[in-house]
Parts: C-alpha cells; sequence; structure tokens
C-alpha cells in the first residue's frame, strides 16, 4: 500500500486546519523567516483560508502582498550556496541554473543578440550572413573584439538579468508555498500512520517501508546529495525502528514521502 502524494489544491481541501497551522510554524516562524513589512493579519487569513484556492493563487497572492519583495530564508539560502558550490539543482532548484551570466568574451556575448542582430555586424565585415546562430556566431568571432559589441550585448543581459531576478522572486515564494503543502501533507501522513500503528490490523503488521524519491535517477541522485548536505545524514535516519524521526521535506521543493505496508499474517 503506497499513498501517492495529492495535489497542492487536493492537501488543502482534505487536511485538518491544524496541520496546515503546525507547518507554518515550523517552516515560518521556528525556521526564522523575516518578511518585508505587510499585513500580518491579512497574511495569516490568507494562509488559513486557502482550502478553496489554487497554490499558484496563494503564491502570486504572497507575491504581490509583500510588494514583490524577496524575504530571508536561511534554509533556502544555506541550500541555494550548496546547489551552486555542489552543481546540484534537484526539483525545482533547476530553476536557478537560468541565471544569466555576464558575457566576458564575443562568443557569450554574441549569444544574448538574435540572429537578425547579429546579421548586420557580419554584413558590415563582408561576411556570410547565411546560417544557424551558432554559424554566424563562429563566423564573427574572430573578426571582431569584444569592446566592439559590448553596447549591444551588455544592455540585453541587463534586460535577461533583471527579468530573471524578479522570476527569482517569485519563486522564493514557490518554494516556501511548495514546503508548506508537503509539510502538511507530511504531518497527516504521520498522524495517520501513528493511529493504524496503534490500532493495529487483524489482516496483519502496518509497517513503515521506507522513503519514495524520484524515479528519474540524476533528480533522485541531486535530491539524496542536497538533504545529505544540510544536515550531514539527509534521509538516512528519516525512519528508524519503525519509526519516523525527522520532518520532511528536508529542503524546499523536496519531493520526498513516506512509503507504507502491511505484511500478511501467515
Amino acid at each position: 500500500m503506497t499513498n501517492q502524494l495529492p495535489t497542492g489544491n487536493d492537501i488543502f481541501i482534505k487536511t485538518d486546519q491544524r496541520f496546515i497551522e503546525i507547518a507554518y510554524k515550523q517552516i515560518v516562524i521556528d525556521g526564522g523567516i523575516e518578511f518585508p513589512p505587510h499585513d500580518k493579519n491579512a497574511f495569516q487569513t490568507l494562509i488559513r483560508d486557502v482550502t478553496h484556492e489554487s497554490t499558484y493563487y496563494l503564491v502570486r497572492a504572497l507575491f504581490h502582498m509583500m510588494g514583490e519583495q524577496p524575504f530571508k530564508w536561511a534554509l533556502h539560502e544555506n541550500c541555494l550556496r550548496l546547489c551552486k558550490e555542489y552543481d546540484i539543482y534537484p526539483n525545482n532548484y533547476f530553476f536557478y541554473k537560468s541565471e544569466p551570466k555576464c558575457p566576458h568574451s564575443v562568443t557569450s556575448g554574441l549569444e544574448y543578440l538574435t540572429v537578425a542582430e547579429i546579421k548586420p555586424l557580419l554584413k558590415e565585415r563582408g561576411l556570410k550572413v547565411s546560417g544557424k546562430k551558432s554559424e554566424l556566431i563562429e563566423r564573427l568571432n574572430n573578426q571582431v573584439s569584444f569592446d566592439e559589441i559590448a553596447n549591444d550585448c551588455l544592455p540585453k543581459y541587463q534586460e535577461k538579468l533583471a527579468d530573471y531576478e524578479r522570476k527569482s522572486i517569485m519563486h522564493q515564494y514557490e518554494l516556501l508555498i511548495s514546503m508548506l503543502v508537503f509539510r502538511t501533507h507530511f504531518l497527516r501522513r504521520k498522524n495517520e500512520i501513528h493511529d493504524r500503528m496503534k490500532k493495529g490490523f487483524f489482516s496483519g503488521k502496518f509497517i513503515i517501508k521506507g522513503i519514495e524519491l524520484p524515479v528519474d535517477k540524476k533528480r533522485k541522485e541531486a535530491d539524496i546529495k542536497l538533504a545529505k548536505l544540510i544536515d550531514g545524514k539527509g534521509y538516512d535516519d528519516v525512519i528508524i525502528n519503525n519509526r519516523i524521526s525527522k520532518f520532511l521535506p528536508i529542503y524546499p521543493s523536496g519531493s520526498s514521502f513516506i512509503k507504507t505496508d502491511i505484511i500478511k499474517n501467515k
């Protein structure tokens, strides 16, 4: 018997309000999250009255409520640092691989220009203007210096960077809501498992089989590595002696959950 994760909407609709409040306390209050100045009553109402709203709505509502400003979240900041240091980007942290890099060479600079913008540079130098973008860049690479194209490519880089920074703030709220959703589900499952173990089954023994992780090999490896980098143990000590000893998810956007089964009596 394996319970699959429901969608964010299903979790909020089916979950007792107390689990949402516990998840909020663990992640936001105990986690030391510091939000920009905001209407605290409106924020609490938004969190508590989302049983009929989508998580997408909640992310956007929080984002605008906080004036589209980032917030301080030590756990997330540490995860992002580890992702960059070890070049691992599990689950929703893959978004951060798209951060624009400041161009320092002709090739990297031309990548920010469109084919239509590169062709005039070729034409000015009497070079062919046909071909794919990669071919145009290669053709122009040894014909110009970075200083000659800087005024064309740097504004494009700044535009992309500004767009990325705004999206990264929204993504921070998405990670927070995701962690609240999955923690809420985990708390409910943990409570259900405790009740089932306490009551027992006539047909057999109720056991915790372990942790379910992403099926994709690369995602699974990245997930396990980041979880272990965070506290040294990762998923190794989540289940001890058929008991849940650690809260999931371990990090924002972690997608692990508890698997259970019943061993039938012989």
